[in-house]
């Protein structure tokens, strides 16, 4: 009997645990612009520039910490391409982003988190 309790208490804790873990994870938001990306990025905001409704490309400063700031790609007839996706919990980038210089992160962006590519 103690024994399961203390499967149930852990399982619980596990599950309680990654809840506030998320709900404390900074998370990115989404900023669309019709016209042209700021002077100054801002940390943890993908920005994504339309051109009549259709967006074209995206910008954001590297989620590492060293401050570069990467643009993506957003037309399909252009590569690499990304695209984006608006949810209520932020924003959602596919396929992951690979920088091949510099810091050379490699990560998802899923619902405005940042995943960090294993390996």
């Amino acid at each position: 009997m103690i024994r399961g309790l203390l499967r149930w208490w852990a399982v619980t804790w596990r599950a309680v645990e990654g809840q506030v873990r998320d709900l404390a994870t900074p998370r990115f938001r989404l900023a669309v612009s019709e016209g042209e990306f700021p002077a100054r990025l801002k940390k943890r905001v993908l920005y994504v520039l339309t051109e009549d409704g259709t967006p074209w490309q995206a910008s954001l400063i590297c989620p590492c910490g060293c401050k570069a700031t990467l643009e993506l790609n957003l037309l399909p007839d252009e590569r690499p391409l990304w695209s984006v996706k608006h949810a209520p919990r932020g924003p959602t980038v596919h396929p992951s982003v690979w920088r091949q210089v510099g810091c050379r992160s490699h990560f998802f962006i899923r619902d405005g988190r940042v995943f960090w590519a294993k390996g």
